[in-house]
């Protein structure tokens, strides 16, 4: 599989893998004192930076797992919108034929009163 890599994500990658030679770079201009207190300093940053990243991914999974399920409940509730669609075109039409049978048994009644009147006048 062919990985697309864009001039700033070789930028970062790069820049990511200079840090540690620049902090060398640094470190060896300073007095010995300094350099074990700016190493302790480093250190500290480095672990806070890996508890933060750990931490946005762990978001960035919640995130995920949220949308996911969010997609399914939507994913259900178009499915039911679907079925009561379904249902009330079902019930809609049943309601139609009962009004019809409904108006032709009075006219039919009504006819057969008319013809009975003109009969019997």
């Amino acid at each position: 599989m062919a990985i697309c890599v864009t001039v700033d994500d070789e930028q970062q990658r790069l820049q990511k893998q200079n840090i540690p030679h620049l902090r060398e770079l640094h470190l060896m201009k300073l007095n010995e004192d300094e350099e074990i207190i700016a190493r302790e300093e480093l250190k500290k940053y480095d672990e806070e930076q890996s508890e933060l990243e750990r931490l946005d991914d762990l978001d960035s999974y919640k995130s995920r797992m949220e949308i996911n399920d969010l997609k399914e409940q939507i994913k259900k509730a178009e499915i039911e919108r679907e079925s009561l669609n379904k249902q009330c075109e079902e019930y809609r039409t049943e309601h139609e034929k009962k009004i019809y049978k409904t108006f032709n048994a009075g006219v039919h009644e009504l006819s057969y009163h008319f013809i009975i009147s003109r009969v019997c006048e």
